[in-house]
């Protein structure tokens, strides 16, 4: 599939009612970048035991979506099990050069897609992959947690390579991805049936077609206003929005 007009991103973090009672820094980090020929967000959740690893979330974020956007098909031409390790390796080196001592402690979540419709797909823990499509929303990876429903996988989790899913395809008439920390995902998915909030297509409407500051106002006053009261968990939203004129 070749996107009929340029791809859009917007994305959004807001500190949770938690965080902001005790003073403490936002662990979660969105970021989105465009390369030449490809686009890209990525998503990072730190882990709430950490009080640094909003540093990790930062660096892993601005590494990976910066190396997918830059050069998508060296990344996607790996078979899987090189590219998920490759991945890990490129985010451990990324928290180290911009933290010392600071351990990778942070969930991912990283959607990419180049200029002649390939895409990749990759997540690990919880938080949420969603899809718009002509049907509405649509779950395209679940959140994974462990043996209790707070406790989950990061990557600096021994096992993070077997946890880490990818994929290469998206549903059929899928034109928006959307990825959100567990915060946001309390809004926008019922875990218990795997439905999707009506919200995600008004979020692909908004990437489509406003400009990328405006939307990403509106993102921050939505996660204010309407997410805040469903968690105090921080909360973030990263929104690639791959064909435009089919999201408006």
């Amino acid at each position: 599939m070749i996107w009929m007009s340029e791809p859009r991103f917007a994305c959004a973090v807001q500190t949770g009612s938690g965080h902001r009672q005790r003073g403490t820094p936002c662990q979660d980090s969105a970021q989105g970048f465009a390369g030449a020929d490809a686009w890209a967000i990525a998503l990072a959740d730190g882990a709430g035991s950490r009080a640094d690893s909003h540093l990790a979330a930062r660096a892993v974020t601005r590494a990976l979506g910066q190396a997918l956007a830059g050069n998508f098909a060296r990344w996607y031409d790996m078979p899987d099990p090189a590219l998920g390790q490759a991945l890990l390796d490129l985010a451990r080196r990324a928290v180290e050069a911009e933290a010392p001592g600071v351990p990778p402690a942070c969930t991912l979540l990283l959607f990419a897609a180049g200029a002649d419709g390939r895409c990749l797909l990759v997540h690990l823990g919880d938080g949420a992959a969603l899809g718009v499509g002509p049907g509405g929303g649509m779950l395209l990876s679940a959140p994974e947690n462990g043996e209790e429903e707070n406790i989950t996988f990061f990557l600096s989790s021994s096992d993070a390579a077997e946890h880490l899913r990818i994929s290469r395809q998206l549903p059929l008439g899928c034109h928006t991805v959307l990825l959100c920390s567990d915060g946001s995902a309390a809004s926008l998915l019922n875990p218990r049936t795997g439905g999707v909030a009506p919200g995600v297509a008004v979020l692909a409407r908004q990437t489509a077609a406003l400009p990328r500051p405006t939307a990403e106002a509106y993102m921050e006053e939505d996660l204010d206003r309407l997410f805040r009261p469903r968690t105090p968990d921080d909360m973030s939203l990263a929104v690639l929005c791959l064909d435009p004129e089919a999201a408006q």
